[in-house]
């Protein structure tokens, strides 16, 4: 999950390549109603939303844009803030996870989802 604030140039910076990244390793759309799940899920949070505040002070995430990344029954797995300069921290930590999903199925795993957003959010 994407924490984020609307008031965040460099937010604003992160959102093109955050969006990028959603694009290569998130679930696509086929057709009308047809989507095809990918290896990992994207979310984000608005910090100054009303709403949304009290969710991220829990998350602990109050510098921005901050990543959260959780998997399957592990819970939550990373987090960390991740500016535009250092968008391949996020994608080194999806491919690294990814790359244990394979490992782990080679031994008879099923492969997991990872979650960039709340567990049990879909």
């Amino acid at each position: 999950m994407k924490v984020y604030a609307s008031w965040c140039t460099t937010c604003k910076k992160f959102d093109l390549r955050y969006r990028k990244i959603a694009s290569q390793y998130g679930d696509k759309q086929q057709h009308e109603n047809n989507q095809i799940r990918g290896q990992v899920r994207f979310a984000s949070l608005q910090y100054d939303k009303e709403e949304n505040r009290e969710m991220c002070n829990v998350l602990k995430a109050t510098s921005f844009p901050y990543i959260i990344m959780y998997k399957g029954s592990k819970g939550k797995i990373r987090e960390f803030q991740c500016t535009p300069a250092k968008i391949n921290l996020l994608v080194d930590a999806i491919k690294e996870e990814l790359a244990d999903d394979e490992s782990d199925s080679d031994d008879g795993l099923s492969q997991q989802v990872i979650e960039l957003g709340l567990a049990g959010n879909r």
